[in-house]
């Protein structure tokens, strides 16, 4: 065994815990009202990494069991029964270990889909050193992207599943989790077919299909889960702008550590060429699957339910006028073409965290809008109006009055501006919404509500836009 042998083993080791690292972190920090201690995340993780050994001990006793068929019908048969349901229950029987022994640390809903994320991060962790020993660590990128969520959303898909069966109680405590298990492992199966028919990029894009609704699914439910939480606090909130920097600050690495291994293995010029559409492909994937598992809104005991939809969505073409509070004046239709990520589109962080705290809010002018008055008042609570349940603040002057005809003298609303211009420099654009003069403020309509003007923030706490990436991980 020469010197070059064991620093590349280490290198391939240190990649897959490096990949592990970036989303045990991010799942901590998913866990906003109750983060778990990160020993019990190294317990969890640590179990999911013993879970493939009882597939590998049986693929030595029974050598035909993990042998591919070359028929194409035998071959969607093999990957769902013997890949996909014997590596979910596996896996799920990993975490009903943990869940076992450490019940207490189920506390809250949240965490039976943080730990099952775990375990299936474990599994996939040994399973990415496997294929980095056999093919090198310029896998680095797509192991650490689709086949390590795909395993974390897999086992939380079938914990969620339980989680709601002991709600139930009764006999869903059996069925929903059987059923998750059957869900879980076809998706597996069909994932693993598809890549493996040599389809080319067909093949590849059924793949990405299956993959997609996995994430959207575990998007939902670890909302949902959020949602429940017993330890609801109304200014907690997840700072997704630095999530996403985070995550793909971890990707770009991943990359550049895989494009070395490809320049190494097949040279600059081929392994650029013969892998361009896969890079682009999985910078495309990667953009779609940072903007949605990091798009949460909490909305306290709100359960919103489970669909098998893609992580985006077409936006349906918008009026030219349209009565909104948000929309005063005209504004030009969209595209027939134009999608956007599911999930709420502004990051509530640095409005959420100022909820009980005093803010000004002054004028951003515009030719149409040249209010000069600066507001003083305090963020109250976090509102949810109409059907859709969009999220708005709900505030309140301090000290004065408005002086606008036939409004509300002391309580109105705020919403950050979601189209255009959003920022200046870092300040979120704020369209300040004026309420009636007789509101209820335990029971707003939004549709009388009215828009009075763009306005910015302006505090002692401009620092606090963002968490730094250490108060994210620790």
């Amino acid at each position: 065994m020469d010197l070059t042998y064991i620093l590349a083993t280490i290198l391939q080791i240190l990649a897959a815990l490096f990949m592990a690292f970036i989303w045990a972190a991010f799942m901590r920090k998913l866990d906003i009202f109750k983060p778990e201690k990160w020993w019990k995340i190294a317990v969890a993780f640590g179990v999911g990494c013993l879970t493939p050994f009882p597939i590998l001990l049986l693929h030595e006793l029974v050598p035909a069991f993990g042998v591919q068929p070359s028929e194409l019908g035998s071959t969607f048969k093999f990957f769902i029964l013997n890949v996909g349901m014997v590596e979910e229950g596996s896996k799920f029987l990993g975490f009903l270990l943990v869940f076992l022994i450490f019940k207490k640390w189920f506390d809250e809903d949240i965490n039976f889909l943080v730990y099952a994320s775990l375990v299936g991060l474990g599994f996939a962790t040994v399973e990415n050193c496997l294929y980095f020993f056999e093919y090198g660590i310029h896998l680095v990128y797509i192991r650490g992207l689709m086949c390590a969520v795909g395993h974390m959303t897999g086992t939380a898909l079938i914990a969620s599943m339980l989680c709601i069966g002991l709600r139930k109680k009764s006999i869903y405590v059996l069925a929903l989790p059987f059923i998750g298990l059957l869900i879980a492992g076809v998706l597996h199966g069909l994932y693993d077919s598809f890549m493996s028919i040599h389809a080319g990029l067909l093949g590849v894009f059924f793949s990405i299909y299956i993959f997609m609704l996995e994430v959207e699914i575990w998007a939902q439910y670890s909302n949902n889960f959020l949602n429940q939480s017993k330890f609801y606090k109304n200014n907690i909130a997840v700072d997704r702008d630095t999530l996403q920097k985070f995550l793909i600050a971890a990707f770009i690495i991943a990359g550049i550590v895989q494009l070395i291994g490809l320049i190494i293995k097949e040279g600059w010029a081929a392994g650029l060429v013969a892998n361009f559409i896969m890079l682009l492909i999985e910078g495309m994937i990667t953009v779609v699957l940072v903007a949605r598992i990091t798009r949460y809104t909490v909305v306290p005991g709100h359960w919103k339910k489970i669909y098998p939809y893609l992580p985006f969505e077409r936006r349906r073409t918008v009026p030219f006028y349209k009565p909104s509070p948000m929309t005063p004046g005209p504004m030009g239709g969209q595209g027939a073409f134009a999608f956007s990520i599911r999930g709420d589109e502004f990051n509530e962080y640095p409005f959420t965290t100022r909820i009980n705290k005093l803010i000004n809010l002054v004028p951003f002018k515009t030719k149409k809008y040249d209010d000069d008055g600066v507001y003083q008042c305090w963020i109250i609570e976090k509102v949810f109006l109409g059907k859709n349940k969009e999220l708005y603040y709900l505030c309140e002057l301090a000290g004065e009055y408005f002086n606008i005809p036939n409004a509300h003298p002391k309580y109105f609303l705020i919403k950050p501006k979601l189209a255009g211009t959003k920022y200046v420099q870092k300040w979120p654009i704020i369209g300040v919404i004026s309420l009636p003069s007789q509101t209820d403020i335990k029971d707003i309509q939004i549709q009388e509500a009215s828009f009075v003007r763009w306005s910015l923030f302006k505090d002692e706490e401009k620092e606090h836009f963002s968490q730094t990436w250490k108060e994210m991980i620790f």
